[in-house]
């Protein structure tokens, strides 16, 4: 009840004869190792120079709490896989999203919310990303305000797909069970 349900979904289509903590730890290597690609990914978009990007690599790599989750079959290394993802689609379309696109945004985000809640977070933010994406000209607040509801005009057809896309995969699960009454909230 206290955790959403993808993590387990996974490894639930163990096959038979494989042991259940092998299965579980190879999936999470799996992801382990689609995260390293995806932040080497990242890294190169965002940083120009080779021997920085093998440094930043080098740091994912030996991150001790990075580490510590990867060798416990927890839902964290498949939520920073998903928000990863999101992180490098973003940077990488931004500047010419698409529906599809958007689509796919949304899709992402609602993965990482059947791997953690903090997953609502991710998708928030990227939401509000799409109309709040150019703030380095930005004079004063009324000057935010005039960009911010001119965006939103321009972007609706996005956003409504972003969200779209998002509750379609959440969904089935909150009509399952609903998260807002779970007992992870009250911790």
């Amino acid at each position: 009840e206290k955790r959403p349900p993808l993590l387990s979904l996974i490894i639930a289509f163990r096959p038979s004869g494989v042991d259940q903590v092998f299965w579980g730890r190879l999936i999470l290597f799996i992801f382990s190792i689609g995260s390293f690609l995806i932040f080497k990914l990242i890294s190169k978009m965002l940083v120009k120079d080779d021997k920085y990007v093998n440094i930043s690599l080098l740091l994912f790599t030996l991150n001790p709490v990075y580490q510590y989750w990867s060798l416990r079959i927890m839902a964290d290394i498949p939520f920073t896989f998903f928000c990863m993802s999101a992180l490098y689609m973003w940077i990488l379309w931004k500047a010419e999203i698409s529906l599809g696109r958007s689509a796919l945004l949304g899709a992402v985000c609602g993965l990482a919310v059947l791997t953690r809640f903090e997953g609502y977070l991710l998708f928030a933010s990227l939401g509000l990303g799409f109309v709040v994406d150019d703030l380095e000209n930005l004079k004063n607040l009324k000057d935010f305000f005039a960009r911010f509801f001119v965006r939103l005009r321009k972007r609706i057809s996005y956003i409504a797909s972003y969200v779209f896309s998002f509750c379609l995969i959440i969904l089935p699960y909150v009509a399952y069970r609903n998260p807002l009454t779970s007992r992870y909230f009250g911790e």
